[in-house]
């Protein structure tokens, strides 16, 4: 497996200093195993992930970092032109855009929402106004609503249309909303497939489950463990649909949170880290907690040494011993801890 690793990243990286066409990287790329791919984009250098995006088309990249966590989305967008990285985000889903912007300084957020088309600007800045852990933080743009006055016939002649983008569209359900985007009731996919062409979507609309943007994520988990929806509406107080918040988003979010506690209880503060990644980047990770066991061991050790006559004989050992014997132990944690995360 890690044979494969390399030879892959050895590939990827002699295409890109020889400045391989986009296309012929896309079709390495393509061929590719989800996981095999991330582990690729981790054994890459900081320099070439970051020239792999470049080379790439916005939309391919973009649905290259869609699995990659924000921190690291953010630290390599961060380093690149504004150009190359400005349509790479505008392909984003809207939701994903929000969480790699809160990881970003302000500077260069606001440097990438100047790129974007004004609609976009204002979406982003007014889905970053709310919480991490709240609806509105975790809600998407992205969803499918139509007028109650539409027939089922028009409905479906719409969705199964070749201009519309199902990249980020989530189709389990039609919302259907009066002027305003006020919000009716909800239609289940399933029931518009088989429901009467000529009757209106607002008559066969059933009332909608809704959460408002300021729900918490603790809500929101009770919301989806006692109903079973792929995805509530969100709505303020006069019931505007603002946007949709998915099951899988809330799971993950939940998940990472509980991730990042065991990494923290582990000592590998920063985030995210894989075995794959480059050394001096596991190295930083680890180097804060491992920092303060060092410090403390040397005070240790010292206090050993006090009684220095009482164990003449086996003073070296003495002195080093819980040296030696912590500093395994944290750092056998520490891949116990890293081990973990790459099998779940």
């Amino acid at each position: 497996m890690q044979d494969r690793q390399r030879d892959l990243r050895g590939e990827v990286s002699d295409m890109l200093e020889k400045g391989a066409a986009p296309a012929d990287i896309e079709a390495v790329l393509d061929g590719l195993d989800p996981a095999v791919l991330l582990h690729t984009m981790y054994a890459l250098d900081s320099d070439h992930q970051r020239a792999l995006l470049a080379a790439l088309t916005p939309h391919r990249a973009a649905s290259l970092v869609e699995d990659l966590p924000d921190g690291h989305v953010a630290d390599l967008i961060e380093e690149m032109p504004v150009a190359e990285s400005a349509p790479i985000f505008e392909e984003l889903a809207s939701d994903h855009r929000v969480d790699v912007l809160a990881e970003l300084d302000s500077e260069d957020a606001d440097a990438i929402i100047a790129e974007l088309d004004e609609e976009d600007a204002l979406e982003i800045r007014e889905l970053s106004a709310y919480g991490r852990e709240q609806a509105g933080g975790l809600m998407m743009t992205e969803f499918a609503s139509y007028p109650m006055s539409r027939t089922v016939r028009e409905v479906v002649e719409d969705l199964t249309a070749d201009d519309i983008d199902y990249q980020f569209l989530t189709v389990h359900y039609i919302y259907v909303v009066v002027k305003k985007q006020k919000l009716k009731g909800v239609v289940r996919l399933r029931d518009l497939v088989f429901a009467d062409p000529n009757k209106k979507i607002g008559d066969i609309a059933k009332p909608a489950l809704t959460v408002s943007p300021d729900s918490e994520m603790s809500q929101l988990g009770e919301f989806f463990a006692e109903h079973d929806i792929a995805a509530v509406p969100v709505v303020d107080e006069r019931g505007m649909l603002l946007g949709i918040v998915r099951r899988r988003a809330v799971l993950e979010a939940i998940a990472e949170h509980a991730e990042a506690d065991n990494l923290k209880a582990a000592g590998i503060i920063g985030g995210d880290e894989l075995r794959s990644m480059p050394v001096l980047v596991r190295s930083r990770r680890r180097l804060a907690w491992l920092s303060i066991n060092i410090g403390l061991n040397i005070l240790a050790a010292s206090i050993i040494a006090i009684y220095e006559d009482t164990i003449t004989a086996v003073i070296a050992l003495a002195v080093f011993l819980p040296i030696v014997s912590d500093m395994s132990g944290c750092s056998g944690n520490q891949a116990v801890a890293v081990s973990m995360r790459e099998l779940t």
